[in-house]
């Protein structure tokens, strides 16, 4: 089994891949990898070294957090509007909270 070659640009680690192509993956320490001698894939033997594992190009999502205050408010003033839409549709009267509120987001 033959390795290519490549260099990390950034702390200038040699790293060895069983293929001809970095495939755009990245060195451990997160820089490109570039094939050695500007652009001259080295081959090696696979006596001479050894499969080297990388980590998954995929970052790890953070937990999902807190919605913006303003998205949330301006959901809230949609859902008001609509639910005073439906009221007036069905001839119902508007109760005064919601109006109130309604203002006080709108401000």
């Amino acid at each position: 089994m033959t390795y290519a070659l490549f260099s990390c640009r950034d702390c200038r680690e040699l790293i060895a891949y069983p293929e001809r192509t970095s495939d755009g993956r990245m060195c451990n320490c997160g820089g490109c990898l570039i094939p050695i001698d500007n652009g001259t894939i080295g081959y090696l033997s696979s006596k001479h070294i050894r499969p080297i594992s990388f980590p998954s190009r995929r970052k790890e999502k953070p937990p999902l957090g807190l919605q913006p205050e303003y998205v949330w408010n301006e959901q809230r003033i949609q859902e008001i509007k609509m639910a005073i839409h439906r009221y007036m549709m069905a001839g119902k009267s508007i109760p005064n909270e919601w109006i109130e509120e309604y203002n006080r987001r709108t401000r």
